[in-house]
């Protein structure tokens, strides 16, 4: 794992979801995370800071998550930043292309528990090394 804590950015309009996962992650992996509510903002966020790990909503108002992720593999700066994409059951379209993107892994509502939701992000920030 990083030998500092892990920064992890949230990109999640639904600011419950948001909450409970950031106090989730800082009680489970001592990670310093960041929050966004808008594509826009998350961008920037990534830009800005030093991220090692983004969690995404599928859904976004003002951008498709889907370009938003295009945006960031793109970007020299952000390509190699994995993602976890936060999805809804039963939306298979958009993960489908999603993982095509280089998505690391997916935190289904209503299924994946918190726990497994922070062991999955720890798996992936082991795995970046």
């Amino acid at each position: 794992m990083i030998s500092r804590p892990p920064n992890i950015l949230i990109i999640e309009e639904d600011a419950i979801v948001s909450r409970i996962l950031q106090v989730r992650l800082v009680r489970d992996l001592n990670a310093v995370v960041f929050t966004a509510v808008s594509a826009e903002e998350g961008f920037r966020k990534l830009k800005d800071e030093k991220i090692d790990l983004l969690v995404l909503d599928i859904f976004l108002r003002n951008q498709t998550t889907l370009d938003l992720i295009k945006t960031i593999r793109d970007d020299p700066e952000t390509n190699a930043i994995p993602i976890i994409v936060i999805t809804v059951i039963g939306d298979k379209e958009n993960t489908d292309v999603a993982r095509g993107l280089g998505i690391k892994d997916f935190v289904i509502k209503g299924k994946t528990s918190l726990k497994e939701t922070s062991s999955m992000i720890k798996n992936v920030l082991e795995k970046r090394g």
